[in-house]
C-alpha cells in the first residue's frame, strides 16, 4: 500500500487530468436562479471537483487514509454521527471521502483566487500543502486559511496589488463565462482582498459551543479602515472608496463555503483606476490608519465613506460631507461660523485667503442647510457643492490624522476651539 503522501499525490495528478477534459455544466434554468448574484461566488461554486469520487484513485486513497491513526477517526460508522471539525470561522461536519474532496477543491479555489497558473504541478502542490496543513490541524498545531472580501468601485493594474496591514488587493479574477443571470444589476467585484489568517481546529462526533466557540470576522480594517485609507489615498485626484461585495473564506480541508454578502449598491459611477502614485499613497495611509485610527472619529469616517462610495443622489451626498464637518469640528453654538471658520484655520494657511474660503464653505453650508429643508435647488448646484464638500472633508480628515494623537481622542468642538486658538 502507498504511503498517504503518494496516495493524495496520485489522486491530485489523476484529479487534474480528469477535470481538465471535463465539459462546463449545462446551464439550466434551476442553475439560474439558485445563483447567489455575486458572480465571483457562482463561480467557485461551479468549481466543485464533480465526478472525482467515481475515479478508482479515489477510492484508493480512502482506503490508505482510513489506515492513518489520525485520519480513521473520519471513517463513517454506522449509527454514529459524522465528525464535525470546527474552526474559528464555524465548522462541518465531514466523512473521510468528503475530507479528501475538500483537499481537492480548495487547491482549486486557491488558484482561481490567488490567480495562479493552473497546471498540473500547481495543483498537485498545492493539495499536498492542504494535506500537510490537515495533519497539523489534527495534532494541534494552528493552520492557515485566507479570507478573501470583494470589493467595487476601484480597478487595478493586472499585475499590481496594495499591500496592507489588513491584507492584499489585487485585481479580481474573472467570473465564469458560463454563467448567465436573470436580470443582474450592480456593480461587479473588480478587486479582492486577501488576508492571511490562523486558527486551530477541533474534531468531535458530539460537538457543543463549550468545546469551541467560533469568532466573528467584523470589525474597523473591514467596514472602515480599508475605504478611508483608498479616500485618504486619492482625494488629490479623484477620491474614491471601495465598497466591499461580498466577504469568504477558504479554509485548506473544508469543502462548504459561507459567504457574506453586501446589498448591491444604486451608484453605478465607473471604477476609478489606480495609479502607482495612488497606491503608494494608500499604503502609506493604511499603516498609519492601522496605528492611529481610534473610534472617536468613527462618525466623520462613516459619512466621508457613505458620500464617496455609497450614495447615488447628490443632495445625500452633500448632507453627509457637511455633516462629517460637524462631526469634525462642530459645536453646539454659532454652528455654521465656527465649523467653517475652523475648518478655514485648518485647511487655508494664508491669512489673506482664509476669509475668502471661509465664505465658500459657508455657501456650502446654506446650500446643504436649504437641501435638507426642501428648498428647490438646481442639480448642477448641488452636485458641484456635494463633490467640493466631499473633497474638504476627506482633506480635513487627513490633516487631523497627521496631527498628534491627542487631536485624534477630542471631542469635536474641543477640537475646533484648539484649531481656532492655536493655528
Amino acid at each position: 500500500m502507498p504511503s498517504p503522501v503518494a496516495a493524495i499525490a496520485n489522486l491530485a495528478v489523476s484529479t487534474y487530468r480528469y477535470l481538465t477534459t471535463q465539459e462546463a455544466p449545462e446551464i439550466t434554468i434551476d442553475s439560474v436562479i439558485l445563483r447567489t448574484g455575486e458572480p465571483l461566488i457562482d463561480t467557485i461554486r461551479e468549481l466543485m471537483p464533480r465526478g472525482v469520487m467515481e475515479l478508482e484513485e479515489f477510492h484508493a486513497t480512502i482506503q490508505t487514509l482510513a489506515e492513518d491513526p489520525e485520519l480513521s477517526q473520519f471513517v463513517e460508522v454506522e449509527d454514529q454521527p459524522v465528525p464535525m471539525i470546527m474552526h474559528s470561522q464555524g465548522g462541518s461536519r465531514q466523512s473521510l471521502g468528503i475530507l479528501i474532496l475538500a483537499l481537492l477543491h480548495s487547491a482549486r479555489l486557491r488558484i482561481y483566487w490567488l490567480r495562479l497558473e493552473l497546471s498540473e504541478a500547481t495543483f498537485t502542490s498545492i493539495v499536498l500543502e492542504n494535506y500537510e496543513e490537515l495533519k497539523r490541524g489534527l495534532r494541534g498545531e494552528t493552520i492557515r486559511y485566507y479570507t478573501i472580501t470583494g470589493y467595487t468601485g476601484i480597478e487595478l493594474e493586472e499585475r499590481s496589488q496594495v499591500a496592507t496591514p489588513w491584507g492584499t488587493l489585487q485585481k479580481a479574477p474573472n467570473p465564469s463565462h458560463h454563467l448567465v443571470y436573470l436580470g443582474f444589476s450592480g456593480n461587479p467585484t473588480t478587486a479582492i482582498m486577501l488576508s492571511e489568517n490562523h486558527t486551530t481546529i477541533v474534531v468531535a462526533r458530539e460537538p457543543s459551543l463549550d468545546t469551541f466557540k467560533p469568532t466573528r470576522l467584523t470589525g474597523p480594517p473591514i467596514l472602515e479602515l480599508v475605504p478611508l485609507a483608498f479616500a485618504l489615498g486619492t482625494f488629490q485626484s479623484k477620491p474614491c472608496a471601495p465598497v466591499m461585495t461580498f466577504r469568504t473564506n477558504l479554509l485548506p480541508f473544508t469543502l462548504g463555503f459561507s459567504s457574506t454578502s453586501t446589498m448591491r449598491l444604486d451608484k453605478t459611477s465607473d471604477a476609478v483606476q489606480l495609479t502607482t502614485e495612488h497606491v503608494i499613497a494608500i499604503e502609506d495611509w493604511a499603516r498609519r490608519l492601522n496605528e492611529r485610527h481610534i473610534d472617536s472619529l468613527k462618525v466623520t469616517v462613516g459619512r466621508v465613506i457613505s458620500a464617496l462610495s455609497k450614495r447615488a443622489d447628490k443632495s445625500d451626498v452633500l448632507i453627509d460631507a457637511v455633516t462629517a464637518w460637524e462631526s469634525l469640528v462642530g459645536s453646539r453654538s454659532e454652528t455654521v461660523f465656527r465649523v467653517t471658520a475652523a475648518l478655514a484655520h485648518l485647511l487655508e494657511k494664508d491669512p489673506t485667503a482664509r476669509r475668502g474660503f471661509q465664505k465658500k464653505l459657508k455657501d456650502i453650508y446654506n446650500l446643504r442647510s436649504r437641501v435638507v429643508h426642501g428648498d428647490l435647488v438646481e442639480s448642477a448646484k448641488i452636485a458641484e457643492a456635494a463633490d467640493e464638500a466631499t473633497k474638504i472633508a476627506i482633506k480635513s480628515l487627513s490633516q487631523i490624522y497627521l496631527m498628534p494623537s491627542e487631536w485624534l481622542s477630542m471631542k469635536s468642538e474641543e477640537r475646533a476651539d484648539r484649531i481656532l486658538l492655536e493655528r
